[in-house]
């Protein structure tokens, strides 16, 4: 393989092009890898801090007589913390199951995992009641009252999850 790529570029007369993907990082960048941690606690921190961004906007845009659009919004953008929270769970498994990391990170790294965990089950809550809530506006004021509750218990332990990832 070493030889065809020396005879390409001897035969060109230099570097081959770089593949599309290459020149164009819109195209080279999408899909979910570009959030991955690799078990960076800095990466994993700004995750966590980002889905609590989108969870407190989803909280501000609920109101027991919200409109099918804000609801809308306030669905997106509690699935949005929900992605993120998700892959700072990732994070912090890698994390867990690096052999390379003092039994002190791991540690540390268990109660962030129990509190993200915590958060996204909350999350899900209220995206489920969100959800629920539009097509049936009989309901919707019951509906709204629970994902306000379940996003209101899910940003806290998101912030303890984050701050225990300052601590690493």
């Amino acid at each position: 393989m070493g030889a065809m790529v020396a005879g390409l570029v001897l035969a060109t007369g230099g570097v081959p092009p770089a593949p599309v993907w290459a020149q164009q990082p819109e195209l080279g960048r999408q899909g979910p890898f570009e959030y991955v941690s690799r078990g960076d606690s800095r990466v994993i921190r700004t995750q966590v801090e980002i889905a609590i961004r989108a969870a407190e906007m989803a909280l501000a845009s609920l109101r027991p007589e919200s409109e099918t659009a804000e609801l809308t919004l306030a669905k997106e953008l509690a699935t949005k913390s929900y992605i993120f929270l998700r892959y700072a769970q990732n994070g912090v498994h890698l994390i867990l199951n690096d052999d390379q990391r003092l039994a002190s990170e791991k540690l540390v790294g268990r109660m962030a995992l129990q509190a993200i965990d915590e958060a996204r089950e909350h999350n899900l809550k209220a995206q489920r009641a969100i959800e629920n809530s539009i097509p049936w506006p009989e309901t919707r004021e019951q509906l709204v009252e629970e994902a306000i509750r379940d996003l209101s218990e899910s940003i806290p332990a998101a912030k303890k999850g984050a701050m225990l990832l300052f601590m690493k």
